[in-house]
């Protein structure tokens, strides 16, 4: 399996939504690269904020913190923060360390 290289963006943003689309590992390295661009997507100051991680393949602790710091910020902001398209890795760590309560999880598009 190739691994694909990792990118974040903010793709879309309309009707107050802001789309965050990720891809790639979630890791030490690219955390906070991923922790830049939400910052940026809390900035524009949608009502919701998806992060597209369907292509998102692995993720460790260090890119579980940005999530659990966005989810933090959308909570302080009265955001609506939502994940989408988490892959059975992804999911297998949201609910191995007891995090998953604490996102709303939707299925890709």
């Amino acid at each position: 399996m190739d691994v694909e290289p990792f990118n974040c963006m903010i793709t879309e943003t309309s009707g107050g939504t802001v789309l965050v689309r990720v891809a790639g590992d979630v890791d030490m390295a690219t955390g906070p690269t991923l922790a830049e661009t939400l910052e940026q997507a809390f900035e524009i100051g949608g009502s919701v904020v998806i992060i597209d991680i369907t292509n998102v393949h692995f993720m460790d602790s260090s890119g579980l913190t940005v999530l659990v710091q966005a989810q933090k910020r959308a909570d302080t902001d009265s955001t609506l923060l939502i994940l989408r398209g988490a892959q059975p890795r992804v999911t297998a760590v949201l609910e191995l360390t007891g995090t998953a309560s604490l996102f709303r999880v939707d299925p890709a598009e």
